[in-house]
């Protein structure tokens, strides 16, 4: 999702500036606190845009391409290089938290678009081989 990267980017550039700022000779300025007090409000529209976007449910249309994608993926999976299986699970997955009780796993919403997209033309020439 290029919104997603976009925002992350941006919020990357204010936390830059903020840093910036307190690095100056006269923090205590008024200049130097407005525009800190600018800067973190920014920052924290910036987070609530990127948190909404990352916790967004799933459509259940986006469940079924994902499901189509998966299923696409399957077959190919055993005969890809093991660079491109490593490309695909870091697009796929973003944290792995393992605890004493349970193990949780956290996908990349703008990864498995990306791989749906990336998928979605196997799926046409699948489909084009089956009705030959």
């Amino acid at each position: 999702m290029a919104r997603l990267d976009e925002l992350r980017t941006r919020r990357k550039q204010v936390g830059q500036a903020i840093r910036s700022l307190l690095t100056l000779d006269d923090p205590e300025s008024e200049f130097l606190q407005s525009e800190l007090k600018d800067l973190h409000g920014q920052l924290k529209s910036l987070d609530d845009s990127i948190r909404q976007i990352e916790t967004r449910p799933a459509t259940e249309a986006d469940l079924k391409a994902v499901t189509l994608a998966l299923n696409r993926l399957d077959p190919i999976w055993d005969v890809l290089y093991p660079e491109e299986q490593r490309r695909i699970l870091e697009l796929l997955v973003d944290e792995i938290d393992v605890g004493k009780t349970a193990v949780t796993v956290q996908f990349r919403a703008e990864g498995i678009e990306q791989i749906v997209a990336e998928l979605e033309p196997i799926g046409e020439r699948i489909g084009r081989a089956s009705t030959q």
